[in-house]
């Protein structure tokens, strides 16, 4: 008969309390906008506890602007580093996590960010005409993507750990190699030509002429 008396009225009351005695122990801050600096290189920043701070020289340390919670970068904002490299997007807790588009060195890479590093959809390209849309995983090529260039030609396929695990890569002349590779390199697979005659097979990486 007790724990009926637990129902209705009393059950709220209780909850309510519970509650109110648990959040009263948590520090919630609001969500501004403002300016914050880090270290740079990033593994410096790294190295260093991933810390911002609220003074810096835009000279020598990666400058923030954009939505602050908890003194770190936390939604929308822009990063720019004394190199001239750019960021704009999302942030969680200090770093890239979200959407997000990354400028350096001429390059461009816009698509999906996770505790700061490239993970998921993206995209890169390079102003030699190198161009990537695929799947990433900690700043690497990881998963199905394609890697093109004009003058190298085009790879289609499976990616793991940055390099060509196994797909199709198509030479400038249609000629192409269907397989298997190993460190970058044909392992077991078929060569063929741009008419689509077979010109090589590949056995564990060696080289056998038809």
């Amino acid at each position: 008969m007790e724990e009926r008396g637990l129902t209705g009225n009393k059950m709220f009351e209780m909850v309510k309390k519970e509650c109110e005695r648990s959040l009263g122990k948590v520090v919630i801050e609001k969500k501004e906008k403002g300016i914050l600096f880090r270290d740079t290189p990033y593994s410096k920043f790294v190295e260093g506890g991933k810390k911002w701070f609220k003074t810096g020289n835009r000279h020598t340390h990666v400058r923030y602007e954009g939505e602050i919670e908890n003194r770190v970068p936390n939604g929308q904002g822009k990063e720019s580093s004394p190199y001239g490299d750019k960021y704009e997007g999302e942030f969680k807790n200090g770093l890239r996590y979200g959407n997000g588009t990354l400028y350096f060195s001429g390059n461009t890479y816009e698509g999906r960010w996770k505790n700061g590093k490239k993970n998921g959809y993206g995209t890169f390209t390079s102003p030699m005409g190198l161009k990537y849309l695929g799947k990433w995983k900690d700043n690497k090529y990881h998963g199905h993507g394609k890697l093109s260039s004009p003058d190298f030609g085009k790879y289609i396929g499976i990616f793991k750990d940055g390099k060509y695990h196994e797909g199709t890569f198509i030479y400038p002349d249609e000629s192409r190699y269907v397989g298997e590779y190993k460190d970058n390199k044909f392992w077991n697979g078929t060569s063929f030509d741009k008419n689509g005659n077979i010109r090589y097979k590949y056995v564990n990486g060696e080289e056998i002429k038809q």
